[in-house]
């Protein structure tokens, strides 16, 4: 593996590509995402979806040219587009698209396609626009997740337009696409057309843009107002308008530490910045127990505002762009090296990553269920494990691991933090006793925390895929 990242690495340095310093490249982080796919496709082939199985498929290309990626890095000893190599994981995609599931052969030509050419570009994309912002394996991830999200968009949309959607996941995803899409949009409109970077033209095109997506084209594919029905759903319910107060309650206490963290102008410690994912424990626990439909909602339309306070920080568009930018000074770590503030993105989307990405988050009750241990993969290892694990090695660690700045006795409350919530909610009836499902349980927490002890890589992305690859 050594051999194999110093190689790639040469190949990136010579192609002028500045991957985040302090860190392996992570090429085995490439594997995690589609594999969580294809494994979840393979064990839960009822609860699959026609959407998630051709995302599924489409995963096999991004295997297969992540492979090719590191093979012309060690032999070619170049990242130009080689028309040969790429065929390959084209055909593989285009054949499982074609057999496994019966689709049509230009759509499962254009499938190849873009699990290997627009994969490629989007990957290389990624590492030049954002330099020192990622490793290898993390903007690997990136830029699969986009492939996916664009893909399953594409399709949705489709699908959407000729048969109106009636159920709530399939309502909130619509809802969360079109909306991401449009932010996507009007981020791409703001790197490309330097004039618009102003706070008149900003707002003017993102309201155009956001009436055209949300108001407009979601009131199309829905037959209905996209904001009336999210109004509806959070208030028709006494216990969901529960909780949507409590969530609301905790982000206005989150708020405010970062704005006291802000105003006392002092750099936020490791312990400090532990309180947000207390914070993410605290809102999504509850919410994957009771409300799990309205977290799956709710995380999608944070990820959309999270990116929009980030372009507004990174464009210093006024009322809240210093101090956007004064919190990204204060809360920055040392893993914060490029210019996008990446930390509470991570966060989110660590906690968030296994909802989006299992089959059927929810059961009919509106909680995760007998999923609830894939589901909380996120919560239980960067919620619990994580945040546990650098309290107590702060408080008590003496003894290193070798090569790392962790901790043994970290790494030993890591497991015992997560052992324990285990064991309560087994307790307490919300999982399941089950020999074998424990057993899965208790393997996935000491691999994950192993994993967090030894990885270079950004705990909060890589420790739920690993997790959940065990769990789901």
């Amino acid at each position: 593996m050594f051999k194999i990242e110093s190689a790639v690495s040469e190949v990136l340095t010579q192609s002028r590509i500045k991957v985040r310093p302090n860190a392996h490249l992570g090429v085995w982080l490439m594997y995690l995402l589609p594999f969580s796919l294809i494994l979840c496709s393979i064990r839960h082939p009822h609860e699959t979806s026609q959407i998630y199985r051709l995302c599924s498929a489409l995963s096999v290309g991004l295997m297969g040219t992540s492979l090719v990626f590191i093979l012309q890095c060690t032999r070619k000893k170049s990242l130009t587009f080689n028309r040969t190599l790429h065929l390959l994981p084209a055909a593989l995609t285009a054949t499982a698209f074609r057999f496994w599931l019966h689709a049509g052969f230009f759509f499962s030509l254009i499938s190849g396609l873009i699990s290997s050419v627009l994969y490629w570009r989007i990957l290389l994309a990624v590492l030049y626009m954002f330099p020192l912002s990622f490793t290898l394996g993390e903007a690997a991830i990136a830029a699969q997740a986009l492939i996916l999200f664009l893909y399953s968009t594409v399709i949705n949309v489709c699908n959407a337009s000729i048969r109106t959607p009636t159920k709530i996941l399939d309502i909130s995803t619509l809802i969360i696409q079109v909306g991401l899409c449009a932010i996507g949009l009007i981020c791409i409109l703001m790197y490309r057309f330097k004039h618009l970077r102003n706070a008149l033209w900003f707002y003017t095109v993102s309201t155009i843009v956001l009436s055209l997506f949300v108001v407009i084209l979601l009131h199309v594919l829905l037959l209905q107002s996209p904001i009336l029905w999210i109004v509806t759903f959070l208030f028709e319910d006494v216990n969901r308008t529960k909780m949507v107060m409590y969530c609301a309650a905790c982000s206005v206490a989150a708020a405010v530490a970062i704005d006291r963290q802000i105003k006392g102008a002092e750099k936020a410690t490791p312990a400090v910045r532990k309180v947000f994912h207390i914070f993410a424990v605290a809102v999504f626990l509850p919410g994957l127990l009771y409300h799990c439909s309205f977290i799956y909602l709710a995380s999608g339309v944070v990820f959309g505002i999270f990116v929009s306070l980030e372009m507004l920080g990174i464009l210093n568009i006024p009322p809240l762009g210093s101090s956007l930018q004064n919190g990204f000074v204060v809360y920055r770590d040392e893993k914060d090296t490029g210019t996008v503030a990446l930390t509470p993105l991570y966060l989110l989307v660590g906690c968030s990553l296994p909802v989006w990405i299992y089959p059927a988050p929810c059961d009919m009750l509106d909680s995760a269920g007998f999923n609830l241990l894939p589901v909380m993969s996120g919560v239980l290892a960067v919620g619990v494990g994580d945040t546990l694990a650098g309290a107590i090695g702060t408080k008590f660690g003496k003894h290193k691991w070798p090569g790392t700045k962790k901790t043994i006795e970290g790494t030993i409350g890591c497991i015992c933090s997560q052992l324990i919530l285990v064991w309560v909610l087994i307790y307490l009836g919300y999982i399941g006793y089950n020999q074998h499902e424990v057993l899965k349980a208790v393997i996935a927490i000491v691999i994950g925390s192993l994993v967090e002890a030894k990885t270079t890589q950004i705990d909060n992305i890589v420790l739920p895929l690993v997790v959940f690859i065990i769990l789901c």
